[in-house]
């Protein structure tokens, strides 16, 4: 309770006791007492408004805390999202085929004819409007039939793992970032005697160039489609974008630096000794082997990449006796992780293949344009065919700084636990 709250309870307290003090005083008329409690009951009204005031001034007070709260949610929402599903800064969340679809432009160009031709876009029947987008009429029976097209769909969660790993930079111009790769020789040590000559490390910077690369493709729809607007939201969002952040997926892991493509991390990083530890006997072994290896370098890896099937084969690994290793169907619905590491999981990483690396700040994802989708009516023979071109395109570029803060190495055949080692798990648990 604040010192507003406790005044306003004491103004109507004192009231209270004025009242109760005119009903106790005999010595007054019955008249007088009335007059006096009316009196004080005059007062009430206007205390009442203060409090309706107050309350007004709390209530728009704790609405705005509850907007600027909404407010930066939808910043810090937006500004983990791939740049191709951001707004534009004004917390606009909406796919980029939904505000394309609303755009004034799209409006307009829908409602103009190339051909020169008036068209019909509604029709009204009653009072409901329906528009008139597919005109064939299909004979059945002998009754004419005219079909409704329909095209409404959820788009899918855009699986943009790798992106979501890394630190992502914008790229203002240009279409190549340079940087170095650095590699130390680490050498300090005594000075012996005063005057001796101190011990010398060295360190090597090679110039690197990460070229930006373009990722791009195109479909065909019919006029007809492209009149149908959720369907043409829903197309832009569940498979155009998907396809470039499906190969954005793929080149950040697999790019092998070929004309037009990335240079991933994989083939830079490094293949996991099979001396690290001893012991192993089944593929999550390996995982916890290749975070001790990054750790002896002196990098803290911050995530590890399976491919869903081989997270789902660690997942009901189990003993000898049948007990699973990893805790079973309830650990499942605990966040994916594994040795206290994010586990993330790209049906673009290779079924057999691992990654675990420390990300940020050892690799960089630029991104010169961010996914846009580009609609031309006349492309090739498009005009004669009454067709439209849909395209989208990306283009990024990656930096791998320190490739050796990534470790990549191939599962093992998982090994269930001997009836000793099994028993012997269980008396260090408990």
């Amino acid at each position: 309770m604040n010192a507003e709250d406790t005044a306003v309870i004491g103004e109507f307290q004192k009231i209270a006791d004025k009242l109760h003090a005119v009903v106790q005083d005999e010595t007054k008329t019955r008249e007088q007492r009335e007059a006096e409690m009316k009196t004080a009951m005059g007062e009430v009204p206007a205390l009442l408004e203060k409090v309706k005031t107050e309350i007004r001034a709390e209530v728009k007070a704790e609405i705005e805390t509850v907007k600027t709260a909404q407010d930066r949610l939808i910043k810090e929402r937006t500004a983990r999202l791939p740049a191709a599903l951001r707004g534009d800064g004004d917390g606009d969340v909406r796919t980029l085929g939904q505000r394309f679809a609303d755009s004034e432009q799209y409006k307009a160009w829908l409602a103009s004819d190339p051909g020169g031709r008036i068209r019909l876009q509604l029709a009204v029947k009653g009072r409901i409007r329906q528009p008139l987008e597919v005109r064939t009429t299909i004979v059945e029976t002998g009754v004419p039939m005219l079909p409704t097209r329909v095209g409404v769909f959820a788009p899918p969660t855009l699986p943009l793992i790798m992106r979501d790993l890394m630190t992502v930079v914008p790229l203002s111009s240009g279409n190549a970032v340079e940087y170095v790769q650095e590699a130390w020789t680490y050498n300090a040590d005594y000075q012996v005697l005063e005057g001796d000559k101190k011990a010398e490390g060295a360190v090597v910077y090679t110039e690197k160039t990460a070229l930006v690369r373009t990722i791009a493709w195109f479909v065909k729809v019919s006029r007809q489609m492209m009149a149908d607007v959720p369907y043409f939201a829903s197309t832009i969002d569940s498979q155009l974008l998907f396809g470039i952040a499906k190969k954005e997926d793929h080149e950040i892991l697999f790019g092998d630096n070929a004309a037009g493509h990335l240079h991933g991390i994989m083939p830079q990083a490094t293949a996991l000794p099979v001396d690290v530890l001893t012991g192993i006997t089944n593929s999550a072994d390996q995982i916890l082997s290749a975070i001790a290896y990054l750790a002896s370098l002196g990098y803290t890896p911050t995530a590890i990449v399976l491919n869903p099937i081989d997270w789902a084969s660690m997942q009901i690994m189990k003993t000898a006796q049948g007990v699973y290793i990893l805790g079973g169907p309830p650990a499942s619905l605990a966040p994916a992780s594994l040795w206290g590491m994010t586990v993330s999981t790209t049906s673009e990483m290779t079924a057999g293949d691992f990654l675990v690396g420390a990300f940020p700040p050892n690799a960089t994802l630029f991104d010169r344009e961010s996914a846009s989708v580009d609609v031309a009516y006349e492309n090739e023979d498009d005009f004669v065919r009454n067709l439209v071109t849909i395209r989208a395109e990306e283009r990024i570029a990656l930096a791998v700084y320190r490739p050796q803060a990534f470790v990549k190495g191939t599962l093992a055949v998982t090994l269930p636990l001997t009836a000793g080692q099994a028993r012997e798990r269980e008396r260090e648990k408990k």
